[in-house]
């Protein structure tokens, strides 16, 4: 026997959005503030700051990424690409996966 397949009216639209809604109520941090922090991905373009806190990823140490250390980004490529960051005057491209998991200590234009 083949199974029914159920067909989607709006009503039906409405009561899984609202399902959802609730769900992701549920799921909120209480009593705890989150200051967001700025990351790899999302710092401009010559500008130099420190690494806060990265992801343990086997490939990041030898590439020289560690917590305080000081990191410039050169580029980034399109399409969602790598990115070209610069720490110790090396240069190495990051996934874009990987530089959005990378968190940054504020702003350190005094350094340029």
């Amino acid at each position: 026997m083949a199974a029914r397949r159920k067909i989607y009216t709006a009503k039906n639209h409405q009561q899984r959005s609202q399902k959802r809604k609730k769900h992701r109520r549920g799921h909120k941090k209480s009593g705890r503030q989150t200051s967001r922090q700025l990351t790899l991905d999302e710092l401009e373009c010559n500008k130099k700051c420190k690494i806060a806190c990265l992801p343990d990823h086997p490939r990041l140490a030898p590439l020289g990424l560690r917590k305080g250390k000081s990191i410039q980004v050169k580029a980034r490529q399109p399409w969602g690409g790598p990115v070209l960051v610069e720490v110790d005057g090396r240069r190495a491209a990051l996934d874009r996966r990987i530089a959005r998991l990378i968190e940054l200590q504020g702003d350190s234009d005094a350094e340029k």
